[in-house]
């Protein structure tokens, strides 16, 4: 293991090419050190070893260098700094690193141990594209392997797509590093959902590749309260809002609708779990407006308005429609 705090870390000579990895994993630290042991051994058993691994500390309260003084693998940076979000955490990390390609691990999840083997070969043979990611597996904060939502991936230009649902998982992603350049980095105002506000601006400019398989294991903890929720919630809508000040004309008015539909229908759903019935068939009315042909939002307004007798006869009726 290498480096040290900010002032006394140092980053290779970028000049002697036969010294740079073909990938840099970005692996930020911030009150996981319960996982990160698991973490970084993901990274260290991959099948392919042409790498570098930096593990930036966001002012972390845990040992974690005592942590990483387990790894005898000069493969491995430690970079430090106090607290300044996953935002700035995230680019320090990459702005320091080599590698011609640059991978995102978070340091509560764990790849597969061929993902980078597979993802460096698919993007050596596709210079079409510039980013790769993978389906996902989920795991509880236990390790087990649980049920967990599984996305529709997609290939290509895939902004529309991704202007509709948040489908790419940061922990299966790969970009050749000539993105950031283009894109811009990870945005350091966002304290949570940086991710798709990253996505969305690679997207506008970049074409995406995806492997229909899982290269990672994506860690739930149980743990999001409402409160959370809600807050995400309000985050995506920023999101949205200043997207669509830069690059909203990018975006096909088909997938805004779209966009605007999931929206509510998820606002709803949750508004319905919580037990705000009127709140969530107000949420379930708008989403219709936007997308119509939807069973969603009419499946939750069977829900909300209906008696129990009724909405078994409606679940019928809208099964045979």
């Amino acid at each position: 293991m290498t480096g040290g705090s900010a002032q006394k870390s140092s980053t290779p000579d970028r000049s002697v090419m036969s010294d740079r990895p073909a990938v840099s994993v970005i692996m930020p630290v911030y009150k996981t050190e319960a996982y990160l042991a698991e973490a970084v051994r993901s990274v260290l058993e991959q099948d392919f070893t042409d790498f570098e691994l930096l593990v930036v500390d966001d002012g972390s309260p845990g040992d974690v260098r005592g942590i990483l003084a387990g790894f005898d693998d000069a493969r491995i940076r430690y970079l430090h700094h106090e607290n300044r979000g996953p935002g700035y955490t995230r680019n320090r990390g990459i702005r320091e690193s080599t590698g011609r390609y640059v991978a995102f691990l978070d340091s509560d999840d764990a790849w597969m141990p061929h993902k980078l083997s597979i993802q460096v070969a698919a993007l050596d043979a596709a210079p079409q594209y510039d980013v790769v990611y993978s389906q996902r597996e989920t795991m509880d904060g236990h390790g087990r392997t649980v049920a967990g939502y599984t996305p529709v991936l997609h290939s290509g230009d895939v902004l529309d797509e991704l202007y509709v649902d948040s489908f790419i998982c940061m922990s299966s992603a790969m970009v050749r590093r000539g993105v950031f350049a283009v894109s811009g980095y990870i945005a350091e105002d966002l304290r949570i959902s940086q991710d798709y506000d990253f996505w969305l601006r690679v997207a506008c400019h970049h074409r995406f590749l995806a492997v229909d398989e899982p290269l990672v294991r994506y860690r739930v903890h149980g743990t999001q309260v409402s409160r959370q929720v809600e807050e995400r919630v309000r985050v995506v809508w920023q999101i949205y809002e200043r997207f669509n000040r830069e690059h909203g004309h990018r975006v096909s008015p088909r997938a805004r609708r779209r966009s605007r539909a999931s929206f509510y229908n998820g606002r709803a759903d949750r508004c319905l779990a919580a037990g705000k019935r009127l709140q969530a068939a107000g949420c379930y009315l708008r989403a219709m407006v936007f997308h119509p042909l939807d069973s969603h939002p009419w499946k939750g307004c069977v829900r909300v308005l209906l008696p129990a007798p009724l909405q078994r006869l409606a679940r019928q009726l809208l099964r045979r429609g």
